[in-house]
């Protein structure tokens, strides 16, 4: 009987190991290696009693230390018993340290590796629907189309066209062929591939011609050495590549609006730093959480983003204090603006952006945003400001915001919601009671206590890799 070590440490891994294993161990001998990773009983022993997996063989007890401590160290485990049992294979689960570990292990000894996962998660640049994946997150990309190269010979074009119309023939009824002869001395000119290729096609499928609107559409583009042949145009965002433009600083809240405004500014080729305003203790640690997680669900666009955390509470007790409530949001909203186009200038950010869509609320109405403007000079960015509440809604879900966006966690702007908010507020009343305190030196304080974090959305991939 063939022997396997079994390799696991997480959570998911565990879940995986109860099937598998069961099915595994009617033919082969199964050594079970817990590195330790997750070691305590909610996290791994009530998976082994509720899901009856058998006890491990070996308890590695590594858990704990960085990344490179704690690798290192299974590497180290993991080897010695390999070298004692001597199993014809090893199976890992998953993305964590202990497959990582494990892998490398077993290769140096020239174990064959089996790598169980849900879904398809390569990691590399050669399978076709991660690289689409990826492609279709990045602007400025109209369409793009996966390319499949041949010898620029007659025969292997007809093979290649054949196999890919029969593997299209399930869901497409007609077909047409587009050829550029690049090289003028292929044998054969634009007109006698579309030929020769069709007639190849017509012999040994169901597809019937359709010059004018075929479902299916084979490019064949002979050059002199090689043949380029696609079949499929793939949409991609459009726009302008991001940060061609300049830098915008956005106002982020935790809202569903100002990350869909996030993802239209980088979509006109602008590269989005954002700002928060956070009011501890009435805002919790939970709430700037969920800012960060939206600002690394849309960086994915960019690659990254600058967050600058603004801690806004004595200011807005001050402004409720001594404005009252119809005026209370309006001043608020002038004294964020001030404050980002001051971050804005120091950043290098040429415009200031929000999530503001006409008449949502008493401050997003001509009047208020009139209002609130003339407390700065340099451009405000509402790429939201026509669009319904659910156009944006739609699009939340489209970039997947909207789940993240309506976690029950109050921002800043909820927390001291008034009653009564003036919906026509004017600029000489914003003036007077701006006068009844000393707003510049709140403000400077505001200024020098940013808290300034970089977020990547590929961070938690590697995070979820710990």
């Amino acid at each position: 009987m063939k022997k396997i070590c079994t390799v696991v440490g997480a959570r998911p891994q565990f879940i995986k190991l109860a099937v598998v294993s069961r099915v595994l161990r009617k033919e082969f001998q199964e050594v079970l290696i817990h590195t330790g990773q997750h070691y305590d009983h909610n996290m791994s022993d009530v998976f082994f009693e509720e899901m009856d997996i058998p006890k491990p063989d070996y308890n590695l007890g590594i858990s704990g230390g960085t990344h490179g401590q704690m690798t290192g160290q299974m590497i180290i485990e993991i080897e010695k018993v390999l070298m004692k049992e001597k199993p014809d294979m090893l199976l890992v689960f998953g993305d964590t340290n202990s497959t990582m570990a494990a892998a490398l292990a077993a290769v140096k000894l020239h174990i064959p590796v089996c790598h169980v996962e849900a879904g398809n998660r390569l990691g590399t640049f050669e399978n076709p629907e991660e690289i689409k994946e990826k492609l279709q997150k990045v602007f400025g990309i109209s369409s793009f189309s996966f390319t499949e190269k041949v010898p620029s010979n007659i025969d292997a074009i007809k093979e290649a066209c054949l196999r890919i119309a029969q593997e299209k023939e399930a869901t497409n009824k007609t077909f047409k062929i587009i050829t550029r002869r690049h090289d003028k001395t292929f044998p054969l000119n634009s007109d006698g591939v579309n030929r020769a290729v069709a007639s190849e096609i017509l012999h040994n499928t169901n597809l019937k011609v359709d010059v004018h609107h075929p479902e299916l559409s084979i490019q064949i583009e002979v050059q002199e050495n090689d043949t380029y042949i696609t079949s499929e145009k793939i949409p991609g965002l459009g726009g302008y590549p991001t940060g061609i433009n300049g830098k915008v600083l956005l106002m982020l809240s935790g809202g569903i609006d100002s990350p869909v405004a996030a993802f239209e500014i980088m979509k006109r080729g602008l590269e989005v730093e954002a700002i928060h305003y956070a009011s501890p203790p009435y805002t919790s640690e939970n709430a700037k959480q969920k800012v960060m997680d939206l600002a690394k669900l849309v960086s994915i666009y960019q690659g990254k983003m600058k967050v600058h955390v603004v801690n806004f509470t004595e200011l807005q007790l001050q402004i409720y204090k001594t404005t009252g409530d119809p005026y209370a949001i309006t001043i608020m909203r002038r004294m964020m603006f001030r404050l980002a186009e001051s971050l804005a200038l120091k950043e290098g950010c040429l415009a200031i952006g929000t999530g503001e869509s006409i008449g949502q609320v008493a401050s997003q109405t001509l009047e208020s945003m009139n209002c609130i403007n003339r407390v700065v000079s340099m451009p405000v960015i509402r790429p939201l400001v026509c669009m319904d509440k659910t156009e944006i809604i739609d699009l939340a879900r489209k970039i997947g915001t909207y789940g993240t966006s309506i976690q029950p966690f109050e921002d800043c702007c909820t927390i001291f919601d008034p009653k009564n908010p003036v919906t026509k507020p004017t600029t000489k009343k914003a003036e007077f009671y701006e006068s009844c305190f000393d707003y510049q030196k709140e403000l400077d304080t505001c200024l020098n206590t940013i808290e300034t974090e970089v977020v990547s959305y590929e961070d938690d991939k590697e995070e979820s890799f710990l």
